[in-house]
């Protein structure tokens, strides 16, 4: 499964979006870094997920659709991405997107 980290629009936010190859799925989570509802659970407050449940399929378009509202969308993303699906790139891997 691949991360790859993206500079979220809320300082206080990060959010991952990604490929999982086992599954076939395109995903995104956004967690909220100054909720912790309970301290000792590994857990992350997951506020937003897309693609990471099995009532939907997690599309590459859906995913290029959901992440502006969270992040800023990197230009070469969605080739990544596409990359990682056709086998053309390691999937195991995290990126960070900008700073």
């Amino acid at each position: 499964m691949s991360r790859h980290y993206l500079v979220p629009l809320a300082d206080n936010c990060t959010v991952v979006a990604g490929y999982d190859a086992p599954t076939g799925e395109f995903f995104l989570s956004v967690v909220d870094n100054e909720i912790d509802d309970d301290p000792d659970s590994e857990d992350d407050p997951e506020i937003f997920t897309y693609g990471l449940n099995l009532k939907e399929h997690g599309t590459l378009a859906g995913l290029l659709a959901a992440i502006p509202q969270w992040a800023k969308l990197p230009a070469g993303l969605a080739t990544a991405l596409e990359n990682e699906q056709q086998g053309k790139a390691e999937t195991n891997r995290t990126v960070r997107w900008g700073t």
